[in-house]
């Protein structure tokens, strides 16, 4: 693993880092650049047979705004020790998400992707042909993108990508939900994924906390109030917390719409944990 590899987050994409990493690039071959859109890293051959598509590294698919910053991290990936057939594989799967970006939420900044541009990806890969394996990978590199690039240009990344709707989880714990609506609610919304929902939802209140009276301190249905002028979202200095009975009516709607009932035919969000 190269030194560069060791160094802080916060010191990652400073100007300085950023000339190492370029230096670290033109050590991957005789003829290569930043600026190219391939990459041929034929210093990686594992021998004179292999072929220089298996150590090109393609950008053309990846939008020119968001082009850097992908490049940057395939340099990160590849000082970290990963292999160039993964971040071949990296740059695939982010390339489809950039462009969804670019095309759904008109080249929104990755400092402003939260849990609602995930489900909206996720939704939009559910309208696509490709295999949940593919999914699967999809999702990974993308995760894989936010984590590495979280502090890319000091702009503190959130990622909402933590948790992959299309890896195999076990069912839910029946010690909090009963088997039966266990099994129908995995069947429905891979639970995993709502779980990992409402983690980022605790990481958002724990964030506001300090704007929360103490009355609402702890909640973890918190948020800030947003409004739109021409179009262009801004936050207002307002805070609340969604009452819990908003919440329950919300889960129950869900269910009774998905016909999610237990053995008792009640609705399924009824139940609480066992004393």
């Amino acid at each position: 693993m190269n030194n560069l590899a060791q160094i802080d987050l916060a010191e990652r994409y400073s100007e300085q880092r950023k000339y190492e990493y370029i230096r670290f690039l033109h050590e991957l071959g005789d003829n290569i650049h930043f600026e190219d859109d391939i990459w041929n890293c034929s210093n990686k051959k594992r021998g004179l047979s292999e072929g220089t598509g298996n150590v090109s590294i393609y950008f053309k698919n990846i939008p020119e705004v968001y082009k850097e910053a992908a490049k940057y991290f395939v340099l990160v990936r590849l000082i970290g020790g990963a292999g160039i057939k993964t971040v071949k594989a990296n740059i695939s799967g982010l390339a489809s998400f950039l462009v969804f970006l670019l095309k759904e939420y008109n080249a929104m900044s990755l400092t402003k992707c939260d849990i609602g541009v995930a489900c909206s990806f996720k939704q939009h890969l559910e309208h696509t042909e490709l295999t949940n394996s593919s999914k699967k990978t999809t999702w990974s590199a993308v995760n894989i993108f936010f984590k590495t690039m979280k502090d890319w240009d000091n702009m503190n990344l959130r990622n909402p990508f933590i948790d992959n709707p299309y890896s195999h989880f076990d069912k839910l714990d029946c010690k909090y939900i009963p088997e039966a609506v266990a099994t129908r609610l995995d069947d429905i919304f891979r639970a995993a994924y709502l779980i990992g929902l409402i983690k980022e939802q605790r990481n958002e209140a724990e964030r506001l906390q300090d704007h929360m009276s103490a009355d609402k301190k702890g909640a973890l249905f918190t948020y800030q109030k947003t409004c739109y002028h021409h179009g262009k979202p801004y936050n207002h200095n307002e805070f609340f917390v969604i009452s819990g009975n908003t919440v329950l009516a919300s889960f129950k709607k869900i269910c009774k719409s998905n016909n999610v009932y237990d053995e008792y035919g009640k609705t399924a969000v009824c139940h609480q944990r066992a004393k």
